[in-house]
């Protein structure tokens, strides 16, 4: 999966991931360059298929986006 991250150009940013419950599944402090497609593979961070949560956190900012991992 790619998480683009062009809108945060010139920001370190935390993205972060959790499964339904809201347990932390992954997370990386990234500084975004423009154009940056961030690559995430749930299946190496031990994820089931299931509902997750996205969040990018750049200062006081938050996007949250939903997604859902299948077998």
């Amino acid at each position: 999966m790619l998480i683009g991250l062009g809108d945060f150009a010139g920001e370190t940013v935390l993205v972060s991931i959790r499964n339904d419950l809201g347990q932390l599944i992954w997370e990386r402090r990234v500084d975004v360059v423009p154009d940056l497609q961030l690559p995430v593979n749930l299946r190496e961070a031990g994820a089931a298929a299931g509902l997750y949560t996205v969040s990018v956190r750049s200062g006081g900012q938050v996007v949250s986006g939903r997604l859902v991992l299948v077998e």
